[in-house]
């Protein structure tokens, strides 16, 4: 069965053991956390959780002596 991220509109296929299932799917494109039900294979309730957004890298300031600053 194929469901549609609520975040970034990115279908992936759900396997047939998730055909009675209640609880959290993650998107593989974008992170994010999807609450939904399953039963007997139909899609009862897909609602958005959160969106899982990664931490920007700490930049370092490059002080006039460092040799990285040429």
């Amino acid at each position: 069965m194929k469901i549609n991220c609520l975040f970034c509109g990115h279908a992936f296929v759900i396997d047939d053991a998730y055909a009675d299932y209640e609880g959290p799917l993650r998107c593989n494109t974008c992170e994010g956390l999807l609450e939904v039900r399953i039963e007997d294979g139909l899609i009862k309730r897909a609602a958005a959780g959160s969106l899982a957004v990664p931490p920007a890298p700490r930049l370092q300031p490059i002080e006039s002596g460092d040799a990285r600053a040429a």
